[in-house]
């Protein structure tokens, strides 16, 4: 069961980059987007668990978010996203009761280029957590 929302309101849709390496139709769950949130342009990328699932691995709905402008000599952008932005970026694409993790993962894990920060939500059961008087 996917956790990302039935339908994206239309800032969301008049954000979608529908050509290109992650090609996607209005209404698909999952794509490339390009969103003004709080004064800056970020660039996400939707994956909506579907397709891990198609090549064998447990579903994740997945969100990673970038920043666009400025790049380094090798080519990439210093900058992160915020945390307002990432949650500004979670409520418009997730559900309001899915619960939605950041992992910091090993280095020797690490494939993304650039600065990019990722949201997952399990899709096929239930991830413990903290108890509520921790967090």
């Amino acid at each position: 069961m996917s956790f990302l929302r039935e339908k994206y309101g239309s800032r969301v849709e008049n954000g979608r980059v529908g050509g290109g390496r992650f090609p996607s139709k209005q209404g698909d769950k999952f794509g490339r987007f390009r969103l003004t949130v709080f004064d800056r342009s970020l660039n996400i990328l939707v994956g909506d668990g579907q397709g891990l699932q198609e090549m064998g691995y447990q579903a994740w709905d997945h969100i990673s978010v970038s920043v666009e402008g400025k790049v380094d000599q090798k080519g990439r952008n210093p900058d992160l996203p915020t945390y307002p932005e990432m949650e500004e970026i979670r409520r418009l694409f997730f559900k309001p009761t899915a619960l939605v993790v950041h992992y910091s993962m090993p280095r020797s894990d690490h494939i993304n280029l650039g600065q990019v920060l990722h949201m997952w939500c399990f899709c096929e059961g239930h991830i413990p957590t903290p108890p509520k008087i921790a967090v």
